[in-house]
């Protein structure tokens, strides 16, 4: 997989899918859309999907949306307190089904960070995407970030490799 270009999000849109997470039952998943302007990647919109998962851990909905001019959409959900913020196997195998699902978010309520992935089609590996939250007045200076999970079909073991994402806040005319 290719490294992809960071996403930013406005501190307001964290909080507001934030917020979603933590007004859902204990146990259960929120489940949103988010909006990025494809220009320079910034989120600028987040809506709240129904999640219909009749069990605690589970994301179920059914949505659709038309796609708005230069923007493309992120589906993400929850992963409730005491759940890793990466990628379950149901997750991966669910978004590499579809080459429109191949990006997607979890918000993790254990760590209280949005994390945006990017799955290969055969669900064999993931890429965590470099992300920014903006903060008003200020902007970040990015590193990079990758977690991979890799499948060695000999030992049908995974394999994780994690890289850490790094950034600075810095005031801007810096």
């Amino acid at each position: 997989m290719t490294s992809l270009r960071p996403i930013f999000v406005p501190a307001d849109v964290l909080e507001a899918i934030r917020q979603h997470a933590r007004e859902m039952p204990d146990g259960f998943e929120s489940c949103g859309r988010i909006v990025v302007r494809e220009s320079d990647r910034r989120v600028v919109e987040y809506h709240r999907i129904r999640n219909h998962a009749t069990e605690p851990g589970k994301a179920r909905f059914v949505a659709s949306w038309q796609r708005l001019p230069e923007h493309f959409s992120v589906v993400t959900h929850s992963h409730p307190p005491g759940h890793l913020g990466t990628p379950s196997l149901a997750d991966l195998a669910w978004h590499a089904q579809k080459p429109y699902r191949q990006l997607f978010a979890i918000y993790s309520m254990s760590t209280d960070e949005l994390a945006f992935f990017k799955v290969a089609s055969d669900a064999s590996s993931y890429e965590r995407l470099s992300l920014g939250i903006e903060e008003p007045g200020a902007r970040w200076r990015m590193g990079s970030c990758a977690i991979c999970l890799m499948k060695d079909s000999e030992r049908s073991l995974w394999r994780i490799h994690e890289t850490r994402l790094f950034y600075s806040l810095v005031p801007f005319g810096s």
